[in-house]
């Protein structure tokens, strides 16, 4: 039987959970929609940014310079991937998906040689404990991760469609030849753009660390549920990632509350009949 009294809670942590899907498939979904390079290392890039968050909150103890951190590691290591291996396949998807699929496998040996297989986790100050709303026990944190997801949101999408630099680059896609002709360096601009969709992944590792902890197998398991995000909401699509992440991120978790036997099941039986009726997903172009 469902307890009633459990669905806002339930709620809650679904539009929580929610958010740190989208901060993995909005970076996935950007790198392939602009660049569309197929980045199978994506979850790689959050693990290794919640490892990069808990090791500076071990020596800071402040929250926010995890954040910065993380991200800045995820950024830099992101371009450097970019640069010196993705951009000379590009063009050649079967490539990618080796060599990305490789990088996984080589990032998650680095986490077990350095970090060891024991979860780490960590709680920032002043956003840990219970809070009492409508009758109802929440979590301040979780709370926290929706107004934290919703504002990256926001600004992502300003960045890509009110910004100098978020122009070019959605120029650079349609005609790279024409803008090169401007005098922008294209190859630059999309390095960047890998970097800042890898720099969103290790941001959404970091802040999922004190509710989910950091462990080597997260970077598997959240690959795959962002690509069960990404192919629901339309693969390449900012909005469909956004509406993806909020559809697969609340039934994932209602599904644990009620049905916790059948969650990863049920995920991917939502995203074979979403296929079924609409095989270019929500937001996805038709080819």
């Amino acid at each position: 039987m469902i307890d009633p009294s459990l669905i806002f809670p339930a709620m809650i942590d679904g539009l929580a959970f929610a958010m740190l899907l989208f901060l993995i498939a909005s970076g996935f979904s950007i790198i392939f929609g602009l660049l569309g390079i197929l980045n199978f290392a994506h979850g790689a890039f959050f693990m290794l940014g919640a490892y990069m968050g808990v090791t500076i909150f071990q020596f800071s103890g402040n929250f926010v310079l995890a954040m910065i951190g993380g991200s800045l590691f995820g950024l830099v290591l992101g371009m450097v991937v970019e640069f010196l291996t993705l951009r000379r396949i590009r063009g050649n998807p079967i490539a990618q998906i080796m060599l990305t699929l490789g990088y996984l496998l080589i990032f998650t040996q680095i986490v077990l040689i350095i970090w060891g297989r024991t979860p780490y986790i960590f709680y920032p100050t002043g956003l840990t404990g219970p809070m009492i709303v409508f009758g109802s026990t929440l979590f301040v944190y979780r709370v926290f991760l929706i107004v934290f997801g919703l504002v990256a949101a926001l600004l992502t999408y300003v960045f890509l469609t009110r910004t100098r630099l978020g122009t070019i680059v959605r120029a650079g896609t349609e005609d790279s030849e024409m803008v090169e002709a401007l005098g922008i360096n294209v190859k630059k601009i999309f390095t960047l753009v890998f970097g800042f969709g890898t720099a969103l992944a290790a941001l959404g590792g970091v802040v999922a660390v004190p509710w989910l902890a950091a462990s080597p197998d997260m970077g598997t398991t959240w690959l795959f549920i962002s690509l069960v995000v990404t192919v629901v909401g339309g693969l390449g699509s900012f909005k469909g990632a956004f509406y993806g992440s909020l559809f697969i991120g609340i039934l994932h978790t209602l599904s644990e509350y009620f049905f916790p036997q059948v969650t990863f099941v049920i995920d991917f039986l939502a995203m074979t009949v979403i296929l079924l009726l609409r095989p270019e997903g929500f937001f996805g172009e038709k080819k």
